[in-house]
């Protein structure tokens, strides 16, 4: 995970954190799954412009492209990113990485997951289940 970054989606419930390799993948992994509803900030607490949109408009058309783009091209940074969904903040991030083996590992991730979230919004399960239904058939998860 060296070459990506860490970010966090904002949302009303549990502290999410996930890697990606530029603001381009973490605005997409924002607005996939959270749908305009949620932010998304870096680790040292800057705001990326366009992922919190219910509220506030539409992101440039060029957002929404570079997303569709990600999707039909079944983009490996694209699925890198939403698999690395995790609820933990940025200071328990490498505890984490270091349980699940980098989110690798499915039952202890599932096991942490299921002991560290408190809400009924599955960040983490519907990430995992996008990125596998880009990487199949490049369909969006229901």
């Amino acid at each position: 995970m060296s070459d990506k970054q860490i970010y966090e989606l904002i949302n009303m419930s549990d502290t999410i954190t996930f890697y990606a390799l530029d603001e381009d993948y973490a605005r997409a992994v924002t607005l996939l799954l959270g749908e305009g509803k949620c932010g998304c900030r870096t680790k040292d607490g800057r705001s990326l412009e366009y992922c919190f949109t219910a509220f506030h408009g539409e992101a440039p058309q060029e957002i929404y492209d570079k997303i569709e783009r990600m999707l039909k091209e079944k983009d490996t940074n694209l699925i890198e990113a939403l698999n690395s969904v995790a609820v933990c903040n940025f200071a328990e991030r490498e505890i984490f990485d270091e349980y699940t083996e980098n989110a690798t590992n499915e039952a202890k991730w599932l096991k942490w997951d299921d002991a560290h979230r408190t809400s009924l919004n599955n960040f983490g399960k519907y990430a995992r289940k996008l990125a596998k239904n880009i990487f199949n058939n490049g369909q969006k998860a229901s």
